[in-house]
This record gives structure tokens, sequence and C-alpha cells, in this order.
């Protein structure tokens, strides 16, 4: 099977994405996915191999490589736009596909939490990091929900969306971005201790906005 770029640009645009992954990351993940269907890879072991090096990226973090983690979140976050990509270019959708990679998503977040926690913990002899790093995942995956899941059911609105790309993806704003690449900028620098700072208190914010927003809307 192979298909033009055009072609494949069509079939895989998205409605709407963060500002980076629709500029630079879903534009390499298409590059990869363009080479992958040729080869007939199921979009699952696309997903698979996601989560392996979101996971391998958490280790990375917990002994100290923090440059490795960062360019291991990068391949991660690549591998999780080439899945889906590939299984709209295949026509290869499934329920279990749409399972894996909520799921994929969210292990590897906890593996990020989790390595910078447990780095932490070794750096400052402060076990609370850990249960900090720990609080500071359900802030982000509670207020994930309510503006990723939960519009879905019709309980909440959707992120805010700020403009459109050329390719005719509407770019929006949103916390997956400032918590992705905030591993990414600010482990190598070894601030991973304000990066789960920051994440768990900009998610509290955006948390108590949505409650108040969805009070007043009712």
């Amino acid at each position: 099977m192979s298909i033009s770029w055009a072609e494949l640009n069509k079939r895989c645009r998205r409605e709407s994405d963060y500002i980076l992954t629709a500029l630079i990351i879903n534009r390499i993940s298409l590059v990869i996915t363009w080479a992958l269907i040729p080869l007939r890879i199921h979009p699952n072991f696309i997903t698979f191999f996601s989560i392996f090096t979101g996971f391998a990226s958490g280790a990375a973090f917990a002994t100290g490589n923090a440059w490795a983690g960062a360019i291991l979140v990068l391949v991660s976050h690549i591998l999780d736009c080439t899945d889906g990509n590939l299984a709209r270019a295949t026509d290869k959708f499934s329920p279990l596909g749409r399972l894996l990679d909520w799921v994929s998503d969210r292990l590897v977040e906890l593996a990020l939490f989790g390595g910078a926690g447990w780095l932490l913990v070794q750096s400052t002899g402060d076990c609370e990091w850990l249960l900090f790093s720990m609080i500071s995942f359900g802030f982000v995956q509670t207020y994930y929900y309510l503006v990723d899941a939960a519009p879905r059911a019709g309980t909440a609105e959707r992120t805010t969306v700020i403009g459109s790309t050329r390719y005719g993806t509407k770019i929006k704003i949103g916390l997956f971005e400032p918590v992705l690449y905030g591993f990414v900028f600010l482990g190598p620098l070894n601030l991973l201790n304000i990066q789960i700072i920051a994440a768990g208190t900009t998610a509290l914010i955006g948390l108590i906005y949505q409650i108040i927003s969805r009070s007043r809307s009712s």
C-alpha cells in the first residue's frame, strides 16, 4: 500500500491540536507515517513502542540521565502522534486502539512524574517529593479529564481555540504542552522540582477556573 504525500496529509488532518504538536511534532510524525505505510506495521505496535520509550524516559530521569530523558520524551510524543496518523492513513481504527492510545498517554505521564519525583527523593533525601509528584500528577489528570474527556460527554467546554494552521488544523491552548515540554526543557537544567510544582499548581488553578466556569453556566 502506498499513498501520495498530499493524500497522507488529507487523511491525517486533525481538527485541532496544540501549537508545537501541530506545527512541528505532527509534521515529523507524518514523515515517519509515510515511511511506515509500506511496511504494514499495525498502529497498536507503535502505541506499545510509545509506551516503552515513555517508560524509558521516566527511568532516565529517575537515574539522573536528564538529557536522555528529555530526548525520549520527544520520541514518545512523536510516536504518540504517529500511531494515530498511521491508523488514519491505513484505515485501521479500532476500539482497542483508541483505548491503548488513551492508556499510553496516562502511563507515560505517570512514568515521567514518578521518575522526576524519585530523582528528587534521591538528590534531596526528602521522601515528600515523591508524594508531591503524585499529587501534581493527580491534579494534571483531573484537569485533562475536564477539558478533554468531559466535553465528549457534554459536561464541560472544550479547550480554547486561538487560530489555525495552513493545513486546516485549529490551534488550541491548554496544559498538555507546558507539562510535556516542562520535562524536556527543565529536566536537563536540573529543575524538575520547579516542573512538578508548576505543573501541579497550574493544573489546580485550571481546575478551579473550570469549576467556577461550569457553575456560572449551569
